[in-house]
């Protein structure tokens, strides 16, 4: 073939090969053009950069942002500084977590690859730069503090805390540092942990006393620079006056009027925090002027100290007493109540029902009741729940009372006792097992001065130091050594110098005279306190650790106490935060609560 005509037949075919192509997909318009970086602040060669930069990163458009952060780095050459990203527009701007070190090179890197708009064009080359920084002239400041201003019913064990935004001179912030209270100083040591440091008192703080916090403007960080403010708060201390176990949560109430909680929250039994679960104590909003709380099965009750009554938590039964059947996560006022003297609620299993009613003790010896009421357990001669207080029948000389299960006491000033509500195993004490909607008479007591009840058994603590106990006893919770019920009151063993007494759903409990708490019952998760693995105790045993116990409270499962040191005890079940210590594992000895 001459070669004029095989580059015919050559034309030919390539244009025949070009004519069966597809036509390309893209349409008029479409962009194919990659993204690039533009501008970088500080710029490439920059020095004497502040130690607290803002490093911007200019895109030439619009990228994916989750890209263009993965594709950035800041680092001086030993690692990646940490920060966080805010977007303008097509700007990065990434901001270090804590200031830059004096008079080092730090390098900037955008990596190829990773960013892209949103045409899916990838920006093929890294983007480097690097900058110096010159000296720290920027103040330091306080990022946080612990108490908070005006704080109340701050532990005696406080520690001062002061969170700064860079590394300190140590002695400076010491020297600037004073904890004072009318102006005289209070001794204390310093711990340092990174920017933070913790002032210990050396000595507990006065229960209901005013201190001042303050460090002067001489605190320095350690280029010398000054801090940016002073800082001056003031806060109250507080005491634990009184503690309650309910089913799954606990309560305490401090000497300046506050509440705290923790512990199963589904129904805001612990207060309105947005936890189902709270294992570490919280305030209860709304809540003050509280000199009393009580715990029910899932709802909670506070005695104000004019005499009128809050509650909150679940109220399917009426259990709050302030006319609705809604429940509520912050404390609500119970109807028609100007006069109380006392409080309590029931617990219960939660396999079962029951420990939805409330009692309250008036200041004429009368008691008036609340909430569930299907065995008359409300003592007004009915069976129909009330959403509102109802008087019990026939008692106007009480000076206690106790909540149970399903079954309600009262204490009256002669020393003998009134029971009503179901009694199926003779919880009400009166030798039978017929539930009665009115009071009857607890027999062979006359000399009792505190009432406990359970799910199913009742205490009593007698003048002498003794106690008796009387109901369900099928997980040795009257603790007399047998497994069985009492349809009258038995002598609880082994125990004659008690001072106090507490009934969980199933366990006892008592305070005695040397400080110590003996319990008994059932133990299937910790709640005696002794250190054992036994399903139950049915005679008393020492619960471990504890010398220096006011009053004990015993809820489904668990065990709370407080000491006279200003510490709260807890043991026994623990998967919903009911002991309070950070934690959710179950403990058969003692746990201290934080915070107290």
């Amino acid at each position: 073939m001459k070669w004029k005509q095989f580059h015919c037949f050559l034309f030919a075919l390539l244009f025949a090969c070009s004519c069966s192509l597809d036509p390309p997909d893209n349409e008029p318009g479409e962009d194919f053009v990659s993204p690039s970086v533009t501008a970088v602040a500080p710029f490439d060669g920059e020095d004497s950069v502040s130690v607290v930069p803002s490093i911007s990163v200019h895109f030439s458009e619009a990228v994916e942002h989750f890209g263009a952060e993965q594709a950035f780095s800041l680092s001086d050459g030993g690692g990646d500084i940490k920060g966080s990203f805010i977007w303008s527009d097509n700007t990065m701007i990434f901001g270090p977590d804590g200031e830059l070190e004096e008079f080092t090179i730090y390098s900037i890197e955008v990596l190829g690859g990773m960013v892209a708009d949103s045409s899916g064009n990838v920006m093929r080359n890294a983007f480097l730069s690097s900058f110096t920084t010159g000296a720290d002239t920027h103040p330091p400041h306080l990022n946080n503090w612990i108490p908070e201003h005006q704080s109340v019913d701050v532990p005696q064990r406080v520690k001062i805390e002061l969170e700064f935004s860079e590394p300190m001179d140590k002695a400076a912030v010491e020297q600037a540092f004073t904890l004072t209270e009318s102006g005289s100083p209070v001794a204390g040591d310093f711990n340092w942990s990174g920017n933070t440091v913790r002032f210990r008192p050396l000595a507990p703080l006065a229960d209901l006393a005013t201190y001042q916090a303050t460090l002067a403007a001489t605190a320095t960080d350690d280029s010398n620079n000054a801090i940016m403010e002073a800082l001056q708060i003031s806060f109250t201390v507080g005491v634990v006056i009184d503690i309650a176990a309910g089913n799954q949560h606990s309560l305490v109430a401090m000497s300046g009027g506050t509440v705290k909680a923790w512990g199963y929250n589904i129904y805001g039994q612990a207060g309105s925090i947005e936890s189902s679960y709270i294992n570490t104590p919280v305030a209860v909003e709304g809540a003050s002027d509280v000199v009393a709380v009580a715990a029910g099965r899932n709802h909670s009750v506070a005695l104000i100290s004019d005499g009128s009554v809050r509650t909150w938590g679940f109220n399917s039964e009426g259990q709050l007493g302030n006319g609705s059947n809604t429940s509520s996560d912050t404390p609500v006022v119970v109807s028609g109540i100007t006069n109380a003297t006392a409080i309590d609620a029931g617990v219960s299993d939660h396999f079962a029902y029951g420990g939805n009613h409330t009692l309250v003790l008036l200041s004429d010896g009368t008691v008036a009741a609340w909430g569930s009421n299907d065995y008359g357990q409300l003592g007004n001669n009915s069976t129909t729940d009330s959403n509102v207080p109802v008087t019990v029948t026939g008692i106007t000389n009480a000076v206690a009372v106790a909540a149970g299960g399903f079954h309600s006491l009262a204490l009256l000033s002669d020393g003998t006792i009134k029971a009503w509500g179901r009694n199926s195993y003779g919880q009400l004490g009166n030798s039978s097992t017929e539930d009665s909607s009115t009071p009857v008479n607890v027999g062979g007591i006359s000399n009792a001065v505190a009432v406990a009840a359970g799910r199913l058994h009742s205490l009593a603590l007698l003048s002498d130091g003794t106690i008796k106990a009387w109901g369900y006893g099928g997980r040795g919770q009257l603790g007399e050594g047998i497994y069985t019920w009492r349809w009258s009151p038995v002598y609880v063993d082994w125990i004659n110098t008690a001072v106090s007494i507490a009934a969980g759903a199933s366990h006892s409990a008592a305070v005695l005279a040397d400080h110590t708490i003996e319990a008994w019952g059932a133990n299937s998760y910790g709640q005696i306190g002794c250190g054992g693995s036994a399903s139950e105790y049915p005679l008393a045993m020492t619960v471990s650790g504890i010398d220096l116990a006011v009053k004990v409270s015993g809820g489904e499962y668990h065990t709370v106490a407080f000491l006279s040191d200003g510490t709260v005890k807890a043991w026994g079940a623990n998967g919903h935060g009911e002991l309070g210590d950070g934690s959710y594992n179950p403990s058969n000895t003692p746990v201290t609560v934080i915070g107290f």
